[in-house]
């Protein structure tokens, strides 16, 4: 995935979780990606859902990452939150909102994403059955399967907007989308499109979130602060 986004001179952000940070040869893939010029945000320590886990304990974990991948280069206080779940409550969302602008995150929210784990299985799967023809028409489906959900959001959010935001695609790191991201890359450029930096693409307002401080009662909500990370 780095030599792909090196040669498309794309700059991506990396959220990586515990199963990363406790292990000697993910975190030097991590340091990779810091040391390849990409964004380094937080995705939390234990990868839990934020509307099942003790919110003082969630914040904890999200504090627990933090000081393990805060040293270097490109970290960024964003929050990827696991399961893109922002809490399952009014109350939850703001108590969660309230203690990121406390730390000074912003939220790495998405417009763009599949179940891609899923798909990565079945292409594993397909590669061990041998046949070289499968496994091309699997991936060429794959990316057209991407393709399509981009298309269908940009429409969604036209719709809404009347504007087409800067989009955010998650994509995780695995065999599958390390194979298909060039051709994903050339296929988005020959359509027109325009990659930008993950900085500039979190400053679209569809990415700031507000909350209201429960001693607040009758102010305007507060919005988390957009950090612009390099």
């Amino acid at each position: 995935m780095l030599a792909a986004l090196k040669q498309h001179h794309v700059r991506g952000m990396l959220f990586p979780a515990g199963p990363a940070l406790d292990n000697l040869e993910n975190m030097a893939l991590v340091r990779a990606w810091s040391q390849h010029g990409h964004a380094i945000g937080n995705h939390t320590y234990r990868h839990t859902s934020l509307s099942n886990t003790d919110a003082e304990q969630y914040f904890a974990d999200v504090s627990h990452a933090q000081n393990i991948l805060q040293d270097l280069p490109g970290w960024c206080p964003r929050l990827r939150f696991p399961y893109l779940d922002e809490g399952n409550t009014q109350a939850l969302h703001n108590q969660a909102m309230q203690w990121l602008a406390q730390q000074g995150y912003g939220v790495a929210a998405v417009t763009v994403s599949l179940p891609d784990w899923e798909f990565a299985q079945h292409y594993l799967d397909t590669l061990q059955s041998g046949s070289d023809t499968d496994a091309a028409t699997f991936r060429q489906n794959y990316v057209q399967q991407l393709w399509t959900q981009i298309q269908t959001q940009e429409a969604h959010w036209f719709k809404i907007l009347k504007r087409s935001p800067a989009h955010v695609l998650l994509l995780h790191t695995n065999h599958l989308n390390a194979v298909v991201l060039p051709d994903l890359l050339h296929l988005l450029k020959h359509n027109g499109w325009h990659i930008i930096d993950p900085a500039r693409a979190f400053q679209d307002p569809i990415y700031q979130r507000s909350y209201t401080s429960p001693q607040a009662t009758g102010v305007p909500p507060s919005t988390l602060p957009s950090p612009a990370c390099q």
